[in-house]
C-alpha cells in the first residue's frame, strides 16, 4: 500500500459532510496531498477510533504533548 506525508491539515464542512484536507507544509509552500470526504456520522467513528488509538500510543510510550513549552499550539491544524 502507499501513503503519502502529512504535517498538516484542513478542516471544512457543509451540512453534509466534513472534508479533510492533508497538506505537506515545506515552507515557503504548502501542498494538498489529499482529499478525504466523509459523512458526519463516519467522523465521528473516526475520531472515536483514534481516540483509542492515541490513548493506546499514551499508555505504551508516554504522554504526546499537545502545546510547545511556549503555550503555543503544536500543528497547525484548523
Amino acid at each position: 500500500m502507499g501513503g503519502v506525508y502529512s504535517n498538516s491539515m484542513l478542516v471544512m464542512h457543509t451540512q453534509n459532510e466534513f472534508i479533510l484536507d492533508f497538506l505537506a507544509v515545506v515552507p515557503p509552500q504548502a501542498t494538498v496531498n489529499s482529499r478525504v470526504i466523509v459523512r458526519p456520522e463516519t467522523l465521528k467513528r473516526m475520531i472515536a477510533a483514534l481516540k483509542d488509538n492515541m490513548d493506546k500510543f499514551e499508555a505504551r510510550f508516554g504522554e504526546v504533548a499537545s502545546k510547545k513549552p511556549d503555550g503555543e499550539d503544536v500543528g497547525g491544524y484548523s
